[in-house]
């Protein structure tokens, strides 16, 4: 293509290149590529103001990245998460009525303003933040963003004990995982299956159904369905800290299930596990949900004490240590194939 040419003062074919060159932003002096142009006749270089433009954005997403400051599109998706205008969110944050407009469309933001922004990605923090600044907005505006910030907070509970629940196995070699990670989502999913085939179960039993379930998929395909740690117990082998897992299932901001002691004639109790809600079937694949269904079937008519006594003759248990995790090597040793 041709241009004029500011060093031969002369329009000439020139090319576009790119070069790495040092460009100053906020002090810094970044290495960057830049777009520049190339004179075909006298080889010198030289840019255009939108190529300026483009290296100017491209210096300061290197300056953003080496900074971690939040971006352009981090920012106007944060102010969208709340449904704020660019006006209602500077007014909360008492900046100009500018700010959140320049900053949104390239201009580099500040530390103290980025740092200030990172932390209202917590709700509670703009909950917080509103609540000493109520008059920033008009009582509309500040019911509806209250409506909208206690929906988030839900959420973002939720979240947060989901991700505190999948790293409950961590801590454990994949030997004791099943090559899996754990997730309490397919682990919840494959609860709920269990108890839709049943309508409800005991504790007991629903414990080691999920055992031989792990085990004779692990036998078949080298890896468990939900990456449960099991441990041997007096009462068989169970899911490794399966209290704080019931417990999810039982008092979480979703509760999927009920826990109802019954009590039997010969007085002693035990906990009868009933379905709340139906399982969604999106998390396992369908050789998975036909190991399941498998070992509904064989074990169908067993009580939870004759599961119980039964679990003890596995090898896995046999071999185990008390209160020790069980190996998934043990699987192809299991009593029951499929």
């Amino acid at each position: 293509m041709q241009e004029f040419c500011p060093h031969c003062n002369d329009i000439t074919e020139i090319e576009e290149i790119t070069l790495e060159e040092q460009y100053p932003i906020k002090n810094d002096l970044l290495t960057v590529p830049v777009q520049v142009l190339r004179c075909g006749n006298c080889r010198g270089t030289f840019v255009t103001g939108s190529l300026e433009e483009v290296n100017y954005r491209t210096a300061a997403e290197h300056y953003r990245r080496k900074h971690n400051l939040l971006f352009p599109e981090d920012i106007k998706a944060l102010r969208e998460k709340y449904k704020l205008s660019q006006r209602q969110l500077g007014k909360i944050l008492r900046w100009g009525d500018s700010t959140i407009s320049q900053y949104e469309n390239g201009k580099i933001q500040d530390a103290a303003h980025n740092d200030l922004l990172k932390l209202l990605r917590s709700s509670g923090v703009m909950a917080k933040l509103l609540g000493e600044n109520k008059e920033a907005l008009s009582e509309a505006e500040t019911s509806h963003l209250e409506s909208k910030l206690g929906a988030l907070m839900v959420e973002e509970r939720k979240l947060e004990e989901r991700i505190e629940m999948n790293s409950l196995y961590d801590s454990f070699a994949i030997e004791f995982t099943g090559n899996q990670k754990f997730d309490i989502g397919k682990f919840t999913e494959t609860v709920l299956i269990f108890l839709s085939k049943s309508g409800s179960t005991y504790k007991t039993k629903l414990l080691k159904l999920l055992f031989y379930a792990d085990f004779l998929f692990f036998k078949s395909f080298n890896k468990s369905i939900t990456g449960i740690v099991y441990a041997k117990l007096p009462f068989g082998p169970v899911p490794e800290d399966y209290v704080t897992l019931l417990t999810f299932l039982s008092k979480s901001k979703n509760k999927y299930i009920e826990i109802e002691v019954v009590e039997f004639p010969n007085g002693q109790e035990g906990e009868r596990l009933k379905l709340l809600e139906t399982p969604s079937m999106r998390m396992h694949a369908p050789n998975e949900v036909d190991v399941i269904h498998y070992v509904c079937k064989t074990f169908k008519d067993y009580t939870a004490v004759q599961l119980s006594e039964y679990s003890h003759k596995e090898t896995a248990y046999i071999r185990t240590q008390d209160n020790m995790p069980i190996s998934y090597s043990f699987a192809d040793q299991l009593s029951i194939t499929q």
